[in-house]
């Protein structure tokens, strides 16, 4: 899959998330490798939001598409605490 259809859908899904009532997103964005990600890697995005939701996986145009959700206090603890694996 190319890269631009790749951030067009990002972009879509982060627009719809913006936009639903009772959504309080603060960030949202589409999630890519240190390399270049390739024809088949499905898009991923990482949604900061309260309040937290579920990590949802689905079809986009046939396309699999994850998104994980975290709250803003989760994003503190990461940043506080990184993994250096």
């Amino acid at each position: 899959m190319d890269r631009l259809v790749r951030q067009q859908i990002a972009r879509d899904l982060c627009h719809r998330l913006a936009t639903r009532d009772g959504e309080r997103l603060i960030v949202a964005g589409m999630i890519e490798s240190a390399t270049l990600p390739n024809e088949f890697e499905p898009p991923a995005l990482l949604v900061i939001s309260a309040p937290p939701r579920p990590c949802q996986s689905f079809l986009v145009q046939g396309i699999s598409v994850t998104i994980t959700t975290i709250t803003p206090d989760e994003l503190t603890a990461m940043v506080r605490t990184p993994d250096v694996r």
